[in-house]
């Protein structure tokens, strides 16, 4: 008997302005066992397009919301009206599930709904922090393990909740 494969969308919200971590944590979240993780950017927004529109129907077709939390992050407009309101918004009806990365701290109040939500991939220190101290002994790869780990429970507890639905 063939089992159910699950898919689940994971929507990445991040600054243009920032590095480009989340480009590195795509090879280790698209593979995994009866999973099928879409990760959405908006590098998937096609040329001519409405480009507001592809990005509001991918927030509310989304199963996890990942935000990059830096200063730029926190100082751009769109990103705090239309996608932290819309991941908020679904949050709080139970559709989603959050997974905050502070990539660095973002200072002042704009990002303290999020800040008061379990981070990613340390309740105290930045991703940045985190990489600096690994590079000496264990590299980039180590420092990538806790996101990759803590967006992997958020998969499982997405397909366990039913929010992803299952196809054969």
């Amino acid at each position: 008997m063939r089992r159910a494969r699950t898919d689940v969308s994971i929507f990445v919200s991040y600054a243009h302005g920032d590095p480009p971590l989340f480009r590195d944590m795509l090879v280790a979240l698209l593979k995994w066992p009866r999973v099928s993780v879409t990760v959405w950017t908006d590098e998937k927004v096609e040329p001519g397009s409405d480009w507001d529109k592809q990005v509001r129907a991918a927030l509310e077709d989304m199963h996890i919301f990942v935000p990059l939390v830096s200063p730029l992050f926190a100082a751009s407009s769109y990103i705090q009206e239309v996608e932290v309101r819309a991941a908020r918004r679904r949050h709080e009806e139970k559709k989603i599930a959050i997974a905050p990365v502070v990539v660095s701290h973002p200072g002042g109040i704009t990002c303290d709904w999020l800040m008061r939500l379990e981070p990613l991939p340390h309740k105290v220190k930045s991703w940045s922090e985190i990489r600096k101290e690994s590079l000496p002994t264990g590299g980039y790869d180590e420092a990538l393990k806790p996101l990759r780990d803590g967006v992997w429970k958020l998969v499982e507890r997405v397909r366990e909740s039913g929010l992803a639905k299952a196809r054969v």
